[in-house]
């Protein structure tokens, strides 16, 4: 049965979701657009950084599994402080840079992302290796040739200025990143107790690398609007991480096992 918070924290996403499909204004600018889709991307994710920082309390600062959620957490609350930046420009009535004052925010979720699952593979007893490093590598690499040659050598990176450029390109990597995190920690907790928790923690960063480089390719090609499908995506993959770090309550007990 579903925990009543759970339930509220679904039911709280979905209303900002359908709010977004179905706000009269469509692409066009209107304040109860912002106030929908940013709303949304700045709660969803303060409420998964809370949940997140109450089971980081609940296994201890002190043990990797703590900091990972802690690291976690963190990281959506940067995206939520970047998201509340963003709502301003436009309840301001001025037209978004990219980069702009939001991006401090949005970018900052990368590293702080990045130590939590290097913590969530400590948790596993997996030390960083040179082949660990290796393998968690090969992504980002191989996106980071993709995206050079799509977002700064093609024609689609006409009109966009360099640091927008260098965001095309730190994006995808961040989210490259997240993605060969993700595969490694998930083959190493197949079949066992984990897998369900990180599984879905694991699953809501592989939805916020889809929304993050949907992002990038419609604003390069000008179709992004405030509020329009990407917006839903970004707001999901939060509640998935939400639901995912809920979950970690079953995993008291089991930190620094490797499970097979």
């Amino acid at each position: 049965m579903i925990d009543k918070n759970l339930f509220f924290f679904v039911l709280i996403t979905a209303i900002f979701v359908i709010g977004m499909a179905l706000e009269p204004s469509g692409g066009s600018p209107s304040v109860a657009r912002y106030l929908i889709a940013q709303t949304g991307q700045m709660l969803v994710p303060f409420i998964a950084a809370y949940i997140g920082i109450s089971r980081a309390k609940a296994f201890g600062l002190s043990s990797a599994l703590g900091k990972a959620m802690f690291f976690l957490s963190l990281g959506a609350i940067a995206w939520g402080c970047g998201t509340f930046v963003w709502l301003l420009y436009n309840l301001w009535g001025t037209e978004v840079p990219y980069p702009s004052l939001a991006d401090i925010g949005f970018s900052l979720i990368i590293p702080l992302a990045s130590v939590g699952f290097f913590m969530l593979l400590k948790n596993l007893k997996i030390s960083f290796d040179k082949r660990t490093a290796i393998t968690v590598s090969v992504i980002p690499i191989a996106v980071f040739i993709v995206v050079y040659f799509l977002f700064v050598q093609s024609t689609i990176a006409e009109g966009i200025s360099d640091i927008g450029k260098i965001f095309n390109i730190y994006y995808p990597l961040g989210d490259a990143i997240f993605l060969s995190f993700s595969l490694v920690i998930l083959s190493l907790v197949r079949g066992g107790r984990m897998f369900k928790p990180i599984g879905i923690l694991c699953l809501g960063f592989v939805i916020q690398s889809i929304a993050d480089f949907s992002f990038t390719i419609t604003t390069a090609l000008g179709t992004y609007y405030t509020g329009n499908w990407v917006d839903m995506t970004w707001t999901i993959a939060f509640l998935i991480m939400g639901i995912g770090m809920y979950y970690s309550k079953d995993l008291i007990g089991v930190e620094g096992k490797k499970e097979k």
